[in-house]
């Protein structure tokens, strides 16, 4: 999907009730899955009784995509994506849709970079099939802040493997530094050389998350100094 983080948001229709839920599997996907987080009474009687809201065989009215995205990510050789808690949704989207290409033989950003600050154990453990699989493509980086940790001794480096020489995403406890991702970011982007090589000049970032999130990403990006353009583009969780 070539302009896949437009499809971020879509309404589904509950009981006649409309409710806002962005879309976490990718487009190239032949089911759609929506990922919620129970911040309200509507989503907390959901989540604690699934089949009283949506019994199986159930019929979904869904309206959609709304949002202000469509950002050709496929068109870029370097993409950064950031997000906060269950802002991921639509991030997993697009990281699905760059596996999907790539396992499709389509063209593919040469720098891939995932960074998520999450609290929620259950969240990392539902994504990290993703996460591990995305891991395998080069260029490659995950970097999963899980938030309110108090050190990062099992931290694993984004180059090592696990016991059978599987590349991993890298966990790191706190929140991120953003200057020092994009610093990161630049250096991989600048680190492309050879004779069939090229630097990256220019990187797209795609965003979703708190407004602090976001605010610190853009902030990043305008004072740190980079030798590559930086494209920013975000997404809010107003409906």
């Amino acid at each position: 999907c070539a302009r896949c983080f437009q499809s971020v948001l879509f309404a589904v229709a509950f009981r006649w009730q409309w409710h806002p839920f962005s879309v976490s599997s990718a487009p190239e996907a032949d089911n759609i899955t929506i990922v919620l987080k129970d911040l309200g009474d509507w989503t907390h009687a959901l989540c604690e009784l699934p089949s009283a809201f949506v019994p199986d065989g159930s019929k979904l009215r869904i309206d959609g995509p709304f949002g202000r995205l469509a950002v050709p990510v496929a068109s870029y050789d370097a993409v950064l994506l950031c997000c906060g808690g269950i802002g991921c949704t639509p991030m997993m989207s697009v990281l699905g849709s760059i596996v999907a290409r790539s396992k499709a033989g389509g063209k593919a950003p040469r720098e891939i970079w995932f960074v998520w600050a999450v609290r929620e154990a259950a969240l990392v453990e539902y994504f990290m099939p993703l996460l591990i699989e995305a891991a395998q493509l080069p260029g490659c980086r995950i970097r999963v802040h899980r938030t309110g940790q108090d050190d990062d001794s099992d931290a694993l480096p984004a180059d090592e493997a696990d016991e059978a020489g599987t590349a991993v995403p890298r966990l790191l406890a706190g929140r991120p530094s953003m200057p020092e991702v994009i610093h990161d970011v630049d250096e991989a982007c600048m680190s492309h050389f050879g004779a069939n090589d090229r630097p990256i000049s220019v990187c797209a970032v795609l965003a979703c998350g708190p407004d602090a999130l976001l605010e610190s990403v853009k902030e990043a990006i305008a004072e740190t100094k980079t030798k590559s353009s930086f494209e920013y583009h975000e997404e809010t969780f107003e409906f």
